[in-house]
């Protein structure tokens, strides 16, 4: 069986400690480096050349597109999963547009972080439920006659 070779990058060591512990059980997961920032990310990813990353959503923000522009020029095949604490209005929907492959909380789903891997190193999109619920929402969110009209998020099972 073809292992994931996967990074971590997030700032919190006991952030990282958790995934890894979560992840060592798992036989067709392979944790090759960990980092804290996306500035010491890109070397990882020249160097090792992973399948996928899991990625803190405060990176993008902190060191922001020209890191995730020199990992895709380094590594072109590579995925994207972003962990979050909290998400904006919207800001899930942008993560997606940057080309990121799924997205989840941190604190509510991290026993879920192999699957997220499985689906998103095989080209879905993963997204957790209530992030799901959240870009539905969104993008559900309509003008009419000058009004902003909310209509209720669809409640799916992933």
């Amino acid at each position: 069986m073809e292992r994931i070779k996967t990074i971590i990058c997030d700032k919190h060591r006991n952030f990282r400690e958790a995934c890894k512990r979560i992840l060592w059980l798992e036989s067709d997961v392979e944790i090759l480096a960990e980092c804290k920032t996306g500035t010491e990310l890109v070397p990882l990813v020249k160097l090792h050349q992973p399948d996928l990353l899991l990625l803190d959503e405060r990176v993008l923000s902190a060191d922001g597109m020209d890191v995730l522009n020199e990992i895709r020029h380094c590594c072109p095949g590579i995925n994207i999963l972003c962990m979050t604490v909290f998400l904006e209005e919207g800001r899930c929907k942008k993560i997606l547009e940057q080309g990121i492959r799924g997205v989840f909380e941190k604190d509510r789903t991290g026993y879920l972080i192999p699957t997220a891997i499985r689906k998103v190193s095989a080209g879905e999109i993963w997204l957790s439920r209530s992030l799901f619920s959240k870009l539905v929402a969104d993008s559900r969110t309509r003008h009419v006659r000058g009004q902003r009209l909310n209509v209720a998020p669809v409640d799916c099972l992933l």
